[in-house]
């Protein structure tokens, strides 16, 4: 099952009137576990029928990574929480 993406990097919008959660699913551009992050998301998202915006985002170099406060390839943010905030570093990075 491929998921459907909704959106990528530039083209999110805020949810309406807070009814809608905003889950990225943050990669690097070779991650190997891309495909298979994406398709966990999406199967969690319909099993829970979780009103919810997929958003891919690309994190292309050590400054976009260090901006956004990268963890490494993949992470998953809903609401704009790490969903692993103990594995938090202090330095962020594509590594």
């Amino acid at each position: 099952m491929v998921p459907q993406v909704v959106a990528q990097q530039g083209e999110m919008k805020t949810a309406k009137a807070n009814l809608e959660t905003t889950i990225e699913v943050l990669v690097s551009s070779g991650c190997a576990a891309r495909a298979n992050t994406a398709a966990l998301v999406a199967d969690v998202v319909s099993e829970l029928a979780i009103p919810a915006r997929v958003v891919e985002v690309i994190v292309d170099d050590a400054d976009q990574a260090r901006a956004l406060k990268f963890l490494g390839s993949p992470s998953i943010r809903v609401a704009g929480r790490d969903i692993a905030p103990e594995d938090c570093p202090d330095d962020y990075g594509l590594g």
